[in-house]
Order: C-alpha cells, then sequence, then structure tokens
C-alpha cells in the first residue's frame, strides 16, 4: 500500500469497505476512501508506514486481521532488535471470486506497546 500503487489499492479493497482512520473519520465506499487517501498523499511522499506483527482469523471466506503499525521509537544499539508499536488496524475481510479483499478498517491510535517475540 505505502509503494502507492494506485491500480493493487483499487484491487483489495471491496466497493462497500467502510473506513475509520485518522485523520479522515467514517468513509463509505472504496471510491470516497482512494480519493480522499490520494488528496491526503499529494505531495508528501514521506507518509510510509511500517508493519510489523500481525494476527489473523479466516473463517470460511471472511477474515479478522490486526495489524500493528511499527514506531522508530527511542531506536538504540539495546532497542534495535524490539518491536515497538503505537497503532494498530483492525480489518475485516471478505473473498470475492478468489481474491481477499478489505471490507472494514478501523484505524486506532494508541499507547506504546511492545508484543513478545516468537
Amino acid at each position: 500500500m505505502d509503494q502507492w500503487d494506485l491500480s493493487l489499492l483499487r484491487d483489495i479493497f471491496t466497493e462497500d469497505l467502510t473506513t475509520n482512520i485518522f485523520p479522515f473519520g467514517e468513509l463509505h465506499g472504496r471510491r470516497e476512501f482512494l480519493s480522499t487517501l490520494q488528496l491526503f498523499r499529494t505531495g508528501r511522499p514521506y507518509l510510509h508506514h511500517v508493519m510489523g506483527d500481525y494476527r489473523i482469523e479466516v473463517i470460511g471466506d471472511k477474515a479478522v486481521l490486526q495489524v500493528y503499525r511499527l514506531l522508530p521509537y527511542g531506536v538504540s544499539r539495546q532497542t534495535l532488535d524490539r518491536n515497538i508499536y503505537g497503532a494498530t488496524y483492525d480489518c475485516r475481510l471478505r473473498k470475492e471470486n478468489g481474491i481477499w479483499q478489505f471490507a472494514r478498517i478501523t484505524y486506532t491510535e494508541g499507547t506504546l506497546s511492545e508484543l513478545a517475540s516468537y
């Protein structure tokens, strides 16, 4: 997503996508989300996110996905191998015509946290 491949972005979202992502708030439909995202990102090539661990549960043709956004927080030799997270993306996916697509995305900015390594 952060490589700004707009044709890929169109393919990974359902037509009836709903989102609640800061700073946009609630958006309805793939077109509204992608248009808003494109306007927001124009002239801001530095807006890249690094995603870390994730949890996924697949139930038939639906899935629940939680992805953690890594923060470049206090990087030093002592903390280099630590994964510090500051936000989550809670997602609902649907498999349509053999392709997994995002149907709902909720972004939650949170307090700093660290997950145990697996």
